[in-house]
């Protein structure tokens, strides 16, 4: 029992992608015959049109790469949804074995003089899921497309990758379409159940707002480097399938000359998939999380197609594999954060992937 693969393809290096933007009535499907490679990794993303696909840590074996449009297609989203899939959830990484991962994070976050001290570390679990019924891939796309019209919502397929379906809350860098060489980001950070209202930024805890402002800070300071004119919106509330996060807006223009390699490399790892300081809380996460997270926590989207360019941080995903899947989600923990709140709010995680299925 296999994954339909929705469209064949001409050569064994060839792959495809379809993308939804947030809001949007209409689809993309790009494929193209052979998949490129991008050599020298984010900072060498967006010297050619197509769809990027970039993994969390690019390496030899996972490298960033580009499906250029040898096809391009626009259509709109059906409104038809089809029957619930019956899946079989199977936690790979379960509570002993996150609360192992979280102490090591928590004496990384409590540890070391106040210059030193890791300030928040971005841990992911996964869960294993089992298709008891062979579903269509281009099915469960235009499923999410219609149960999450908020998220960015794309699948795509390279050898190289294998095949993942994602829908994301998250922006890393928007091209405005209409003023040159000015872009967009976002601060995201802290999480709660939507329970059919927002929840107002003063009424979170102090855990959430204290990481919301971290990340907020970080990114402003990582943009004045560059940037010319840096705007920030005050802090509010937003809703991502059943759960709802604290977010800020920023938008910026650059001098002439800036690459969007510069941006990408500049933005990523953001604080909201990694941590702070980056490179200190890369480390512990290697350590926590014993796996590797692959193309989950990388961002991937289109580069000069209709106008748009537009890359989403790898959030809310799956990877499939035949008949066979692996979720991930993860929490930014503060050296204030429970082990008991952190673990529910991966699990509120996985329900909101598997909202694309079930």
């Amino acid at each position: 029992m296999e994954v339909t693969k929705p469209e064949p393809r001409t050569a064994a290096t060839g792959g495809w992608a379809y993308y939804r933007l947030p809001e949007e009535e209409v689809y993309t499907h790009v494929s193209c015959q052979r998949v490129k490679t991008i050599k020298g990794g984010h900072e060498a993303v967006g010297c050619e049109r197509g769809v990027v696909i970039a993994p969390f840590e690019p390496t030899a074996d996972e490298p960033c790469l580009l499906i250029t449009p040898d096809s391009l297609q626009t259509l709109p989203v059906p409104d038809a949804d089809d029957e619930s899939l019956d899946v079989c959830v199977d936690v790979t990484l379960g509570h002993d074995e996150y609360a192992r991962g979280f102490n090591l994070c928590h004496q990384a976050l409590t540890s070391g003089s106040a210059d030193e001290v890791v300030k928040k570390v971005v841990m992911c679990r996964r869960v294993n899921l089992t298709f008891t019924q062979t579903p269509q891939a281009k099915a469960l796309f235009l499923r999410a497309c219609r149960r999450l019209p908020h998220s960015y919502v794309s699948l795509w397929y390279t050898p190289q990758s294998g095949m993942w379906l994602v829908a994301t809350p998250e922006f890393l860098l928007v091209a405005d379409s209409e003023v040159p060489r000015r872009y967009y980001t976002m601060a995201l950070a802290g999480t709660l159940a939507y329970e059919g209202r927002l929840t107002p930024p003063a009424e979170w805890t102090d855990k959430n707002r204290a990481e919301q402002r971290l990340v907020s800070a970080t990114i402003f300071e990582q943009l004045t480097d560059l940037a010319v004119k840096v705007d920030q919106s005050p802090v509010h509330t937003v809703k991502a399938a059943r759960l709802q996060h604290l977010r800020t807006d920023f938008a910026f223009e650059v001098p002439r000359g800036v690459k969007m390699g510069q941006l990408i490399s500049l933005l990523h790892p953001t604080p909201a998939i990694c941590g702070l300081p980056a490179t200190a809380a890369a480390a512990v996460i290697k350590q926590a999380e014993g796996h590797s997270r692959h193309y989950y926590a990388g961002y991937s989207g289109p580069i000069g197609l209709d106008g748009q360019t537009a890359l989403f941080v790898t959030l809310r995903c799956m990877q499939i594999d035949g008949h066979n899947a692996t979720l991930y989600a993860g929490g930014g923990l503060m050296a204030d954060s429970d082990l008991e709140d952190e673990w529910q709010e991966t699990c509120r995680k996985m329900e909101s992937i598997l909202l694309m299925v079930k």
